[in-house]
């Protein structure tokens, strides 16, 4: 860690830095923001299924505009990872390979459990209720809204569906990777499995 921000971190703790001319005075806020709202960001990820939903009704650019949020948040997401890898770096030489394989951890979850696997999931839901079931009824306004209704109501249970089993697969599969090149387990993980051993 650099020495000024080693610096401004003292500071805060000691309360010895300026609240009212400076924007650290937002610091208070965003303590009592951040619990909201990072919780509630983890539904970004779901955006791209509502569009996915609203295929059958919705021009094209809007289930494309969809995925580009869902994609932007697992970018984010990922990102977010490898800048905490790289604070927890204490410049050992193996530090590049650590925060390596947390990103690319993070980014083989994300891909999995929040776009590709429910994508999928909501398209054949939205797909087979429209060809089995609502192209059936006689009602033209059931025909159009029922497969974007089966959507929708599919999305709550995607986290349940799919988090904890592709978190299982690739903590699996991550840990034999970092066994296999570092040796060891990367220490600090933030998921539950490693918190849990």
């Amino acid at each position: 860690m650099s020495e000024r921000t080693e610096k401004l971190q003292e500071k805060i703790v000691d309360g010895r830095v300026d609240t009212t001319n400076t924007s650290t005075r937002y610091l208070g806020l965003m303590a009592r923001i951040r619990p909201l709202l990072v919780p509630a960001s983890r539904y970004l990820a779901y955006t791209s299924d509502v569009g996915e939903a609203f295929r059958p009704v919705v021009n094209p650019k809007i289930v494309t505009t969809a995925y580009g949020i869902s994609i932007a948040y697992v970018v984010g997401d990922v990102a977010y990872e490898g800048w905490k890898g790289h604070l927890q770096a204490k410049g050992k030489p193996d530090d590049k390979y650590v925060i390596g394989l947390k990103v690319a951890r993070r980014a083989a979850f994300q891909g999995a459990a929040s776009i590709v696997l429910p994508a999928l999931t909501i398209h054949s839901a939205v797909r087979y209720s429209q060809k089995f079931v609502f192209s059936k009824l006689a009602n033209p306004k059931f025909r159009s809204i029922g497969p974007t209704a089966v959507g929708l109501s599919v999305i709550p249970f995607l986290p349940t569906l799919f988090d904890k089993p592709v978190e299982h697969y690739v903590d699996k599969a991550f840990d034999q990777l970092e066994n296999q090149y570092l040796g060891r387990i990367v220490p600090e993980r933030s998921d539950k499995a490693y918190q849990q051993k």
